[in-house]
């Protein structure tokens, strides 16, 4: 399935939940003129974190660390899910059946593999900026990628591109029978689900912080699916926890 290889962080207790405010981790004062009633509760999100075993997600505000990132690494996002169809595999949120899947992910990439079929054992470093981590998905073989453009998510400018696995290809013909096109700062490995499944790639500059959100999604999936995919990463707004 969606999977972070080699990852043996232990799971975390269920529910952590945080309380934050829009860029920190506060509460703001109220504007004189607000119409919010000052009793209402603050709001609460959810911090994402790995677990041995699947479990619900429900309808929320939702914290993601970047795949990849040590027990430093600062810069977060800060999500909205608007239904019950996701369940949480790790840090990853994923739906769907086999032909319906969907992923969600934020990643901090630091290699590209040279050939994500047959030669995905060996990967190159692109480079430190987003130009660079777009410029070698768009020269490596057999994804399909298409042209980068400029994109900003909570104000942090970027590349959007896809990315897709070729329809007419068996994975038994892959080296493992993994299609694998990237791998995160801790080596885990981005590998694909199936013929035909497309990535949509937000690649951002946070901060200096080069992270990328990751959606993904076969192609049975239903355009109110894929539309659920694109509101959940335009929703994002990002957040530096105090250390």
């Amino acid at each position: 399935m969606w999977r972070h290889r080699p990852v043996t962080t232990s799971a975390a207790a269920a529910g952590v939940v945080v309380a934050l405010a829009l860029g920190g981790c506060t509460a703001a004062a109220e504007p004189a003129d607000s119409k919010v009633s000052p009793t209402e509760p603050a709001a609460t999100v959810t911090l994402l974190e790995p677990r041995p075993e699947y479990e619900a997600v429900g309808p929320g505000t939702y914290v993601m660390k970047p795949i990849g990132a040590n027990a430093d690494y600062k810069p977060r996002a800060v999500i909205e899910v608007t239904s019950d169809a996701f369940s949480q595999n790790g840090v990853f949120l994923t739906a769907g059946g086999e032909t319906t899947f969907r992923g969600v992910g934020l990643w901090t990439i630091a290699e590209v593999a040279v050939e994500p079929c047959s030669d995905n054992t060996r990967f190159v470093y692109p480079g430190p900026t987003v130009a660079d981590l777009a410029d070698a998905f768009a020269m490596q073989p057999l994804t399909n990628a298409s042209s980068p453009v400029q994109v900003s998510l909570d104000g942090y400018d970027g590349l959007y591109m896809e990315i897709s696995v070729p329809t007419d290809l068996d994975l038994n013909d892959c080296f493992n029978s993994q299609f694998a096109t990237y791998r995160a700062d801790d080596g885990g490995l981005r590998w694909h689900q199936g013929p035909g499944q497309v990535d949509r790639l937000w690649i951002l500059d946070v901060e200096g912080n080069r992270l990328v959100f990751d959606t993904s999604y076969m192609p049975d999936t239903s355009p109110e699916e894929i539309a659920e995919l694109t509101q959940i990463a335009e929703s994002i707004t990002f957040t530096t926890p105090a250390s």
